[in-house]
């Protein structure tokens, strides 16, 4: 074997590799969007301090109404009519302050496991996976969508697909529940999704064609100065013009670039 001959078979060996790698590492970056959504399961919906401060509520209430039970029983006994109220009242007004006071404490408690507006990682991640899933699959009906021949009118549907994930990204990501009550916000998200929406799609398809573009040059470079001289499409007596041309038209492609 020549060694030009080995030094390509080790190049396109390489080259394979390279190709088996990339794609592994994409088939695992694919796999990873795809079950995003499951990931959440691994984490707890609550902290261990608020559910240990939860069963403060039901100790409170019963303290409460074990304290009225033995006031009403000592009614007519060891307490008069009056006696009673002012009791009654008091015990009821400590638990009031005891359940003010375990109110406060759960909202901070709340406040602490929530997760950019969310009451917990776990629910946002299991919401941000749901809404990678849809922009994963969206993006791939995009590309399918710009390497079809025949124009279906499909794109549509996958720039809706791109700019409704978008919305929920941006929501996700900066805004809360609560902004749903505001009209503007609403359109104003929704139209600057659909826009974004559009820009993707427009990159996309420009990246796509202009690496289509490029292999289809590739291969034309490739066949004018590798193969057709290699497997002897040129005759000999034309060799030497041919070769002439083709450095004019290298020469002239490179002060071109």
């Amino acid at each position: 074997m020549e060694p030009s001959t080995q030094s390509q078979s080790k190049q396109d060996q390489k080259t394979t590799t390279g190709i088996k790698i990339k794609s592994f590492l994409l088939g695992i970056g694919a796999f990873l969007i795809v079950g995003m959504s499951l990931f959440h399961a691994a984490f707890d919906r609550w902290s261990k301090e608020y559910i240990e401060h939860k069963k403060e509520y039901t100790k409170i209430i019963a303290d409460r109404n074990e304290v009225q039970d033995s006031l009403l029983i000592q009614l007519g006994k060891s307490l008069t009519i009056d006696e009673y109220k002012e009791s009654r009242n008091l015990e009821w007004l400590a638990s009031q302050e005891k359940l003010r006071e375990f109110t406060k404490v759960n909202k901070r408690l709340k406040e602490e496991w929530s997760f950019l507006g969310r009451g917990s990682f776990k629910y946002w991640l299991g919401q941000f996976g749901i809404v990678l899933l849809g922009f994963y699959f969206s993006i791939k009906s995009v590309f399918d969508d710009i390497n079809r021949d025949i124009n279906t009118g499909h794109k549509f549907i996958s720039i809706a697909g791109v700019s409704v994930c978008v919305f929920w990204f941006y929501h996700l990501f900066f805004q809360t529940a609560n902004d749903f009550y505001s009209e503007t916000y609403f359109y104003v998200a929704l139209g600057v999704s659909v826009l974004t929406g559009c820009f993707i799609y427009g990159l996309t398809r420009y990246f796509v064609k202009k690496e289509s573009l490029y292999t289809i040059i590739r291969g034309l470079f490739n066949f004018i100065f590798i193969e057709s001289e290699k497997k002897g499409y040129i005759k000999d007596e034309k060799i030497n013009e041919y070769k002439k041309r083709r450095l004019e038209l290298a020469k002239n492609a490179l002060d071109n670039e």
